[in-house]
């Protein structure tokens, strides 16, 4: 088994990718995939790279398939790994804090829209109020002259009669 069968073995149980390992570590796109063509693998600077950021990955398995995957003492992590580290994590927070902005803005415009619907469903709440105000008055009215226009009727009917 070559050291590049023995490091996907690490990455599936990692739940890493080539995509994510090739950035974290700085390597050349496509070399992962190059490495597990028949007859490559991966050469020296790219497994001195992988044994210095993944820290939990035992050198002498990687290199020879003997003993244990993991480490069985947790190394220190080196400055380089906390710089990328640190870093990674700032980025995430930036791009945390750049989507909240943006979710906040988008809350505020919908604030916005729905408080002008309100003020218009106000506002025609208010001419409909008048309105039914205006017609009330002007049936009141149309009763009142059809009552005096039936008693006129009823008069006359009665003179004449």
């Amino acid at each position: 088994m070559r050291i590049i069968d023995r490091f996907d073995k690490y990455l599936e149980v990692k739940g890493l990718n080539d995509n994510k390992v090739t950035v974290q570590l700085g390597l050349s796109i496509g070399l992962i995939g190059k490495a597990r063509k028949e007859g490559g693998d991966l050469g020296k600077k790219s497994i001195e790279k992988i044994l210095s950021f993944y820290a939990d990955l035992n050198r002498v398995w990687l290199l020879t398939g003997q003993g244990e995957m993991f480490n069985q003492v947790p190394n220190v992590i080196s400055d380089s790994q906390e710089k990328n580290i640190t870093k990674s994590i700032e980025n995430n927070y930036v791009g945390l804090l750049k989507e909240k902005d943006e979710r906040i803005k988008e809350k505020d415009e919908r604030i916005k829209l729905l408080e002008e619907l309100k003020d218009n469903i106000k506002s025609e709440n208010e001419r409909l109020k008048a309105e039914i105000e205006r017609l009330k008055k002007e049936f009141e009215e149309y009763k009142k002259q059809s009552v005096k226009s039936e008693s006129k009727k009823v008069g006359a009917k009665q003179t004449t009669g």
